[in-house]
């Protein structure tokens, strides 16, 4: 059991970077987090971005066409079934010179297909782009521990940046109620196996 078990649901949004998902998957392991109420959600603004790049790989297109297109295709991401379809139609594209970058693109979106369940997390109110979290690093990390002239230590750091992220996500009670008792385990104390799965197990 970890502090976040209680929350209704745990998001997490990212570009396709395989590290990124390795580490995601590994702390829903670590913290034992109800699968059930977790998400991984491939950010969407990047994976609009994947549209372009392959309609930019279509020569035969106009710079009007392109741009077109490309709100078309990305709209359809947010409709049910919409990722498999842009899918479909960029695989009626992927011919000729332009057939390598086109699949490419294609390979991408596919691997993430079940990170964009967009219309389905819409409809519950679940946010598809990361621009929250980019926010919240600026705010929560950059403004406390980035000014001019700052060095850190990593152990100092993480024993700073922890309480300072439960007192921004409005958690400080129980994260110094769980503390208090054992139950969370700090990245810095890299000897130690994680006190949220010890107790949950």
């Amino acid at each position: 059991m970890s502090f976040l078990s209680p929350a209704r649901e745990i998001v997490f949004v990212a570009d396709g970077a395989d590290w990124i998902w390795a580490r995601v998957d590994a702390m829903i392991e670590r913290a034992c987090l109800p699968v059930d109420r977790t998400h991984k959600i491939l950010d969407f603004y990047h994976a609009s971005e994947h549209i372009a790049d392959a309609l930019r790989a279509c020569k035969n297109l106009s710079d009007n066409d392109r741009r077109t297109q490309h709100k078309a295709l990305s709209r359809k991401l947010l409709r049910p079934g919409g990722p498999l379809a842009v899918i479909e139609r960029f695989s009626k594209l992927a011919r000729r010179r332009r057939g390598k970058r086109v699949n490419k693109e294609i390979k991408y979106l596919r691997k993430y297909l079940d990170h964009m369940r967009n219309a389905e997390w819409r409809l519950a109110k679940v946010p598809i782009g990361s621009g929250i979290v980019e926010s919240a690093i600026r705010r929560v990390i950059n403004l406390r521990f980035k000014a001019a002239s700052m060095c850190w230590r990593e152990d100092h750091l993480a024993a700073l940046l922890y309480p300072r992220c439960a007192l921004k996500s409005a958690c400080w009670e129980a994260f110094m109620h769980g503390d208090v008792q054992g139950r969370y385990w700090l990245a810095s104390d890299t000897t130690a196996e994680p006190k949220a799965v010890l107790e949950g197990a």
